[in-house]
């Protein structure tokens, strides 16, 4: 259950990632500009919440793996979209 819980990890911080460079590439007026800092939030806590109500942690802990989330995929944004345009392309 806990290898299971750590691939779901991993699995929301590149979805995470993916979603907010999709919403980046959908974004060709710019019209989200000011408000670019808000997808990876969102986007973090839709996963730490589908999550929580999987059961996978305790209602208190779902602030801490929300956090968690969005702090890996801000610090490795770019390693994983270079990664993912890798395989492409």
């Amino acid at each position: 259950m806990k290898i299971l819980f750590l691939v779901l990890i991993a699995l929301a911080v590149f979805l995470t990632v993916g979603f907010t460079q999709l919403v980046k590439k959908i974004d060709k007026k710019n019209r989200l500009k000011g408000w670019r800092v808000w997808i990876p939030i969102l986007f973090s806590a839709f996963f730490a919440f589908l999550l929580w109500q999987g059961a996978f942690f305790a209602s208190r802990e779902f602030w801490f793996w929300w956090a968690m989330i969005y702090g890996i995929s801000i610090a490795c944004y770019e390693t994983i979209i270079k990664r993912i345009t890798k395989k492409v392309k």
